[in-house]
């Protein structure tokens, strides 16, 4: 979806749960604009060498963390 569309996760599902109207959002194009009347055009901003410049939430891990379980 928007930002990284290999994502498994869909930014459009919060709207599963919340509704954007009642938060003062008036519209949320994937749901209320009929793609048939608006032409749409958007910048992807993909790039074949992007990924050292598309900064996501990722972190870089040297080694892994240490892990301990307290019952």
């Amino acid at each position: 979806m928007h930002g990284s569309p290999l994502s498994k996760y869909d930014n459009r599902d919060i709207w599963g749960k919340y509704n954007y109207k009642s938060l003062g959002i008036t519209a949320e194009p994937y749901f209320d604009l009929d793609f048939n009347d608006v032409f749409y055009i958007t910048d992807t901003g993909r790039k074949w060498d992007g990924a050292s410049v598309s900064i996501r939430d990722k972190q870089s891990v040297k080694q892994p963390a240490e892990v301990s379980l307290h019952l």
